[in-house]
């Protein structure tokens, strides 16, 4: 799911489904005729509901990228370029898509994919700095190598400055297959930090660097500017599942299989809803 800045426009997209749209405060909602039944794993919009992005995997019939620049009237087909000074097409595209993520501008826009064996192709990490055009182009963003990478979720600032991707390394002997990465250059370059924690969802604002979740019995862990992995002071060791975090950082509201817990003071603590 995604919503706008004020709220009026809402995405909902379902994983053997269709793709919704409320452009009322989620009052009413339509499917989204321009578009196909399809596995969609992810969509995001901006802050003001001008330009929204969804994304699915692949299937015999094709791969899922659509935008739209007009608050989801209209929607077209995106293609994907290798980067560099100037578009060269992929030979074998990637286009199986499991997440998308857009600042509150709709200028950057990041997607992220999973290994996908039919064409012989790890995930990879594709962004966006001209979003607002249409068409908009698409580039492979610079991540450390990894053995068959294969991204899951992905997250941006609302300035979309700063930016986080999580996945697993797939092979034998790995000492920390979990991955996490950075970039604090709007997607144009990730680092790793955090190893060796099994990273599931991360979330990010305009003043702090990271809030990541991890799944198994563990607690919510912040990273700082230094890539310093540390607990929330009274998180919880819980089965964590999602997080989201305000602006400013002062409300965080995450997800566990046991329930909802939210926090109102920088997550210091957590109250159980």
């Amino acid at each position: 799911i995604a919503i706008s800045g004020d709220g009026q426009y809402m995405l909902a997209v379902e994983l053997s489904g269709y793709a919704y749209i409320s452009t009322d405060y989620g009052a009413n909602w339509n499917q989204i005729s321009a578009l196909p039944q399809g596995p969609y794993t992810g969509c995001a919009i901006s802050g003001d509901g001008q330009y929204q992005t969804i994304v699915g995997q692949i299937t015999g019939s094709g791969s899922y990228l659509y935008r739209s620049v007009d608050y989801g009237v209209n929607w077209n087909a995106v293609s994907l370029y290798y980067q560099g000074t100037s578009p060269t097409p992929l030979a074998f595209p990637n286009d199986d898509f499991t997440g998308v993520a857009m600042s509150s501008s709709g200028s950057y826009q990041t997607l992220i994919t999973q290994i996908n064996p039919s064409n012989f192709e790890a995930g990879f990490v594709f962004r966006s700095t001209n979003g607002t055009s249409n068409p908009a182009s698409f580039y492979t963003a610079t991540v450390p190598g990894s053995f068959d990478p294969r991204y899951y979720d992905v997250t941006c600032s609302p300035d979309g400055a700063k930016q986080f991707v999580a996945g697993q390394r797939s092979g034998s002997a790995l000492t920390y297959p979990w991955m996490l990465y950075k970039s604090t250059n709007y997607g144009a370059n990730f680092s790793q930090v955090g190893a060796g924690y099994p990273w599931i969802k991360t979330a990010v604002n305009d003043t702090s660097i990271s809030f990541g979740v991890l799944c198994a019995n563990d607690y919510i862990k912040v990273i700082n500017a230094s890539n310093v992995v540390s607990n929330l002071t009274a998180g919880g060791a819980r089965n964590w599942r999602c997080i989201d975090v305000s602006n400013d950082g002062a409300y965080i509201l995450a997800g566990a299989i046991n329930g909802l817990f939210l926090s109102t003071d920088y997550g210091t603590t957590f109250t159980a809803l």
